[in-house]
């Protein structure tokens, strides 16, 4: 509910009525209505949200919110208070939305896993929807491939790893998590998932690892640099092989990070030639140079 409050002001402005002199011109008390909140306006939210959704959502942390809570709260708000601060924000906002998002979804599927099997089929399917999560965000032009980097290097291997590791059997992790992943000797006609290395490490380090950070991995996709039959930005999928244990076997397939929009360097040579002297006019010189005189000159005329 609005309130009446009266405000008294002279009538003449105070830098008009002299200093320290009798000969001030007298003054008129007149009375200025000014409608304000009875609320205070700090109590009234920030950007249209209630002040109770702030306050809860910064002491989501203190009480030891669940990852999922937070995850949530920060996908919901992340990309709008990133739209609200621009374009720039916008990207940041939305990068920012879907890490939370997906480690949100990490510690829940960490929660489902029964034994390492289990845990593993859990893992890869993360993995999966992961990089498709973040895939479709890049060809729609939500984020970067920059940003798109950052969440695969903060999600995708991560995510696996949160996984399964706690359901990794004793004296099978001798990746140490794939944090240590032996080197990879099945060229050379020798399978190295055997004695330490067990069902986790082995998709891990020889299967996932290498889609992430192989030659024609998702990094190189997104850097435009991927050795794969499909051209630069394709990333390629490896297969995941199952066991009679009870992993599940996951079909190769492949990814398509061509950029949606031109990349900046090409919108800047491309602004570069139209003063460039090959875009030449009837005189053979730049055509766009004289327009842009003129213009000039017209602007200073009017001036």
């Amino acid at each position: 509910m609005r309130v009446q409050h009266a405000v008294a002001a002279p009538e003449i402005p105070l830098y008009q009525s002299g200093y320290l002199t009798p000969q001030r011109p007298p003054r008129r008390r007149m009375q200025h209505t000014i409608v304000a909140p009875e609320t205070p306006i700090y109590q009234l939210g920030y950007l249209g949200q209630e002040a109770s959704q702030i306050v809860g959502a910064s002491a989501a942390p203190a009480a030891a919110a669940t990852t999922a809570e937070i995850s949530a709260a920060a996908e919901a708000s992340g990309a709008a208070y990133g739209a609200w601060a621009g374009p720039i924000g916008a990207g940041v906002g939305a990068v920012i939305g879907i890490i939370a998002g997906l480690l949100g979804k990490h510690a829940l599927r960490a929660k489902q896993a029964r034994n390492e099997n289990s845990a593993v089929n859990i893992g890869v399917s993360g993995f999966d929807s992961d990089l498709k999560q973040i895939q479709q965000a890049f060809k729609s032009g939500q984020i970067s491939a920059q940003d798109a980097i950052q969440a695969i290097e903060q999600t995708a291997m991560p995510g696996y790893w949160t996984v399964v590791t706690p359901q990794i059997q004793p004296g099978r992790n001798g990746c140490n998590s794939g944090a240590s992943c032996p080197p990879d000797t099945s060229a050379q006609g020798v399978q190295p998932c055997h004695g330490n290395i067990g069902a986790a490490c082995c998709v891990g380090c020889y299967q996932l690892e290498p889609s992430i950070t192989g030659p024609s991995g998702v990094l190189a996709a997104l850097s435009g640099q991927s050795q794969s039959k499909g051209g630069p930005y394709t990333a390629d999928i490896h297969i995941v092989a199952g066991s009679s244990y009870g992993a599940s076997t996951r079909g190769a397939y492949t990814l398509d990070f061509t950029p949606s929009v031109a990349p900046a360097s090409s919108i800047s040579s491309g602004l570069t030639s139209l003063f460039s002297p090959s875009a030449t006019g009837p005189g053979g010189g730049s055509s766009l140079l004289p327009l842009l005189l003129i213009a000039s000159l017209a602007w200073m005329a009017i001036r």
